[in-house]
């Protein structure tokens, strides 16, 4: 008898270590792995837990080679960078000091948008990400130490950013009617189904694990940076805003061919596109010298007719799953 307690003790114990494991990797393939490990106080390191952790930075920034590289800009070096920044925008007539560039980064992330980037950045501190003013100034802090020194003193956060709590507080936006996560997940990934999300989108399956397509954002992390709203509105109306990376080119070739998906590689003669085609997806590359015409599309590449396709209960299934990805 003792011994059939081992050996369940035994099981239980590398049943554990093995989902330690899988969600180890599965940190690792999102690119948010590393010390999120919560550091209290205004300081660099809880500054460094926060960006990777509850602020979910890493879902759209990077810092060399770690977090996304896709959608916005690489920060590796950004404490350096902000002096430049700040002292563009001071000649430029507004008054700004290094960090007052990365305060307002953060707190009116609209005020100044890189070149080549789209204005998409959440404000962290509100829904869904909901940082405190404590939170924000540690991972100012931590962004000072990215190529210069860490000045909690010289932070100022604005009113809006203090007051945003009690403001979120007052009411939020909620689901038209109740989903099902479950479902909502089976939706998801069914290849063969109505929504086939995961053709294009990769996220995380019950099991956690991460799968799925690329010729979309990844959604992983979704509901760590957007609201259940903005989601809904995304499978309702795709085109209205399109994360940056993913915009549809169209090349109209010398031979009078159309060629439209979502540009993933260019050199000095070509241009290389990805679509899906029944189900599959494609890489298309075009030489340059065969190109009589290239543009941007204002459409998503992904359907836009979801209404038609899916009932109202099957869409808030969808929005159910997606809110369980934090």
């Amino acid at each position: 008898m003792r011994s059939a307690y081992l050996n369940v003790a035994l099981f239980a114990a590398l049943l554990i270590a093995f989902f330690v494991l899988v969600g180890e990797a599965v940190t690792r393939i999102s690119g948010l792995g590393g010390s999120v490990a919560t550091v209290a106080g205004v300081n660099p390191e809880a500054g460094e837990s926060i960006f990777w952790g509850k602020g979910k930075c890493g879902t759209c920034h990077h810092i060399g080679g770690r977090g996304s590289a896709v959608r916005c800009p690489d920060l590796d070096g950004i404490g350096a960078l902000a002096v430049e920044r700040a002292a563009e925008l001071t000649a430029g007539g507004s008054t700004m000091s290094p960090t007052d560039y990365l305060v307002q980064s953060i707190a009116e992330p609209s005020t100044y948008v890189v070149a080549n980037y789209k204005d998409e950045m959440p404000k962290a501190y509100e829904p869904p990400i909901g940082l405190t003013a404590e939170e924000i100034s540690a991972t100012i802090t931590y962004l000072q130490t990215l190529g210069g020194e860490a000045d909690a003193a010289a932070i100022t956060l604005p009113d809006a950013v203090r007051q945003a709590a009690a403001a979120a507080s007052s009411g939020s936006w909620t689901p038209y009617i109740e989903g099902n996560a479950t479902v909502g997940e089976y939706l998801f990934y069914d290849r063969q189904g109505v929504a086939t999300c995961v053709l294009c989108h990769t996220s995380i399956d019950k099991d956690g694990v991460e799968r799925g397509g690329d010729v979309g954002p990844v959604l992983s992390h979704v509901a760590g940076v957007r609201t259940p709203e903005f989601m809904l509105r995304s499978m309702l109306d795709p085109s209205a805003e399109i994360a940056s990376g993913f915009e549809q080119t169209l090349i109209i070739t010398t031979a009078n061919q159309y060629e439209d998906g979502v540009k993933v590689r260019e050199d000095e003669a070509s241009i290389t596109i990805k679509r899906m085609q029944a189900n599959e997806v494609i890489e298309i590359t075009v030489q340059k010298d065969e190109i009589r015409k290239i543009s941007n599309q204002t459409l998503s590449a992904m359907p836009g007719n979801y209404t038609d396709l899916l009932t109202v209960q099957q869409l808030h299934d969808i929005l159910a799953y997606l809110m369980t990805l934090g």
